[in-house]
């Protein structure tokens, strides 16, 4: 039991906590001879709802948690008394709606036969506790949006000896970090192309074939070609993943790979990365491009744009933390010239006149480099996640 506690502690800790509330001595719920006390710990996480970081509907900046978001939740909390009578481990959801003031409304568990504790109870804790900070639309006007909110509770192991923990850890972050991406599949669909520089690491391999050309940048058009070979096969076969919308010309283009490219696969080839991707297109000026996982690159700003750029939000935002989970931060959408369509708050500065100053800047402004497929082709609509420590704007001491 006492080495599952330290286990779960040290995951949920790794994962972020809250931010520093007031001081509430945590319940010590067992010790151990080498890690020392293991106390009941407890963390909140607020994420704004929404589908997409540049859905015309979503808020300009999402609801999220306030500077100081868990000045309420002392030991009169309904939520903390319930747990500091009867500490219990949890990782429960709930979702409601953040007021205009920042307060939580409408309140519910998603799977209240879950919950070791009545959702009212929990609930009243939250509604009481909890202080948000409110989104913020287009215009700059605060308005009442609907959140997902993440409450856990679990143990924190002190090392021996130590001072006893609070209640609360020392962070807060708008949403649990991301599940690493899965492993992709062997074969491409229309989804997932152009394909990226994972499946292209995992599932494919250049045939040994000198007459496969990689062709220059040009104007290609569909039709898009998937070669590949099943593990006895000497040739690759060919299928259409994106059609021209002609089934002359996808035939035509199959036809061109096997003709004139005649790829044949090595003798040693790993055959679990039998796969070519290749963007074909037919005609008198027959060419084909090569997926390359060299050839793709994320979206980016250049050294002086990116210091100049910077050197503009610090005038509007100030110092701001080194913690990736407290420092202002924005998602900015590009199109396929690098310019910016769409700005979203992530992580606030806490001044409503900031955050709307700061995207306006970024998409009056701001210019980088866009995303480029696995094809050299400049992507039409892509993401850059902007941190503002990272990307150069003075740090809190």
């Amino acid at each position: 039991m006492r080495h599952c506690l330290y286990g779960i502690a040290a995951g949920l800790f790794a994962l972020g906590a809250p931010l520093a509330a007031e001081e509430i001595p945590a319940p010590l719920l067992d010790t151990h001879p080498t890690y020392g006390a293991t106390y009941g710990a407890m963390a909140v996480y607020v994420r704004g709802d929404g589908a997409a970081p540049d859905a015309p509907v979503e808020p300009m900046r999402a609801a999220g948690p306030g500077r100081d978001p868990f000045a309420g939740f002392t030991r009169e909390n309904p939520a903390v008394a319930a747990y500091l009578a009867r500490p219990q481990s949890f990782y429960l959801g709930f979702t409601a709606r953040m007021a205009t003031d920042g307060r939580i409304t409408d309140c519910r568990m998603a799977r209240p036969e879950a919950a070791p504790y009545d959702e009212a109870v929990l609930c009243a804790g939250l509604v009481q506790g909890l202080k948000g900070l409110p989104a913020l639309d287009r215009a700059g006007v605060r308005v009442a949006a609907p959140v997902r909110i993440f409450f856990s509770a679990s143990a924190q192991s002190a090392p021996k000896d130590g001072s006893v923990p609070g209640l609360f850890g020392d962070r807060a972050t708008t949403a649990p970090p991301a599940p690493p991406p899965p492993r992709p599949g062997p074969r491409l669909t229309e989804q997932q192309w152009p394909p990226s520089p994972i499946w292209l690491r995992f599932n494919s391999a250049a045939p040994a074939s000198t007459a496969l050309p990689q062709a220059p940048l040009l104007p290609l058009t569909a039709p898009v070609g998937l070669v590949f070979g099943d593990k006895s096969a000497a040739a690759p076969g060919c299928a259409i993943v994106v059609t021209s919308g002609d089934a002359k010309r996808d035939a035509e283009a199959c036809r061109l790979v096997a003709r004139k490219f005649k790829p044949r696969w090595a003798a040693d080839e790993d055959p679990s990365k039998r796969h070519l991707a290749l963007l074909v297109s037919p005609g008198p000026a027959a060419a084909a491009v090569a997926a390359d996982a060299a050839l793709a690159s994320r979206a980016s700003m250049a050294g002086d744009t990116a210091r100049a750029f910077a050197e503009r939000i610090a005038g509007v935002v100030g110092p701001q933390s080194r913690d990736w989970q407290k420092g202002f931060a924005m998602t900015l959408t590009l199109d396929g010239d690098g310019r910016v369509t769409h700005c979203r708050i992530v992580n606030s500065s806490f001044r409503d006149d900031a955050d709307l100053a700061a995207c306006r800047l970024a998409e009056t402004e701001a210019r980088l480099l866009p995303e480029r497929d696995s094809f050299g082709r400049s992507v039409p609509k892509s993401y850059y996640y902007w941190e503002a420590v990272r990307e150069g704007v003075p740090a809190l001491p």
